[in-house]
């Protein structure tokens, strides 16, 4: 068989079973996947098989083949932030927050490459290499990490704007994780936060 049209019926399989309900798609995408598989062991550098494999795992919250797929598709595609940010979510979501927080971190690394230190897009990164450094307490990086990304975030989008406020939130919290109790009030008041933190 022809990859292309390997390729094709994998893509129109995946197509039929995002059209469907979610408790009805498990045969499509089980069509999917072999498709998908099946075009691996004919082309194993084609990039397109292991974005659907991986998006069809992700479908079915089956996280462990979602990552054997985006770490193969990472080495194909070293400069796409997207990739380490979408790993870094899954291994956060097992648990494994080493990891998470090397994706973040290269993810954020490829945004200041790409947009630059000061842009939205690093800031947001940096929010989200904060919330594992939060687990991992290391309260002085993170501090820094979400004062960088709120002083952006601000310059980009107006203060009531929920990345702002969440990114806000955060620093609260970790002000307040580190006994800085005052700034984190005076934070919360700035950007009419609740008095405690919810998160």
């Amino acid at each position: 068989k022809r990859p292309v049209a390997i390729q094709t019926l994998g893509a129109m399989a995946m197509k039929k079973a995002v059209a469907k309900p979610a408790e009805e798609r498990a045969a499509d995408f089980a069509a999917a996947e072999k498709w998908f598989l099946e075009l691996q062991a004919l082309q194993p550098l084609d990039e397109s098989s292991y974005t659907n494999l991986a998006g069809i795992y992700l479908a079915e919250k089956n996280y462990p083949k979602a990552i054997v797929q985006l770490l193969v598709l990472q080495r194909h595609e070293q400069k796409d932030d997207r990739i380490a940010r979408t790993l870094a979510e899954l291994f956060q979501k097992q648990g494994d927050l080493k990891q998470a927080r090397e994706e973040h971190k290269l993810a954020l690394a490829l945004r200041r490459t790409t947009f630059g230190r000061d842009s939205h897009w690093a800031a947001l990164s940096e929010a989200e290499l904060a919330d594992t450094l939060e687990s991992g307490d290391k309260t002085e990086s993170r501090e820094d990490l979400l004062r960088h990304a709120l002083k952006i975030l601000e310059q980009t989008f107006p203060a009531s704007h929920p990345k702002v406020k969440d990114s806000a939130e955060k620093l609260a919290k970790a002000l307040t994780d580190a006994g800085q109790a005052d700034q984190a009030a005076e934070l919360r008041k700035k950007y009419d936060l609740p008095t405690s933190a919810t998160k």
